[in-house]
């Protein structure tokens, strides 16, 4: 399975938080990132960003949906 290992953590706006991921490649030639953005107000994705610490991995679910 996929991994994505937290490379950022940045303020966005004045009070969102914005994540920066990096797949951590099956192979050296590959480079993917991916962000994710949250405001207070979407306090469930909010919360999940904010828990998240520089160099985390997460897995990635591979499922195709077309």
């Amino acid at each position: 399975m996929a991994r994505m290992r937290v490379v950022s953590l940045n303020r966005w706006g004045e009070f969102g938080v914005q994540v920066g991921f990096e797949l951590i490649p099956i192979d050296p030639k590959l480079a993917v990132t991916h962000t994710e953005m949250a405001l207070p107000e979407k306090k469930t994705e909010f919360d999940r960003l904010m828990g998240m610490k520089l160099y985390d991995e997460y897995d990635i679910d591979g499922v195709k949906v077309t």
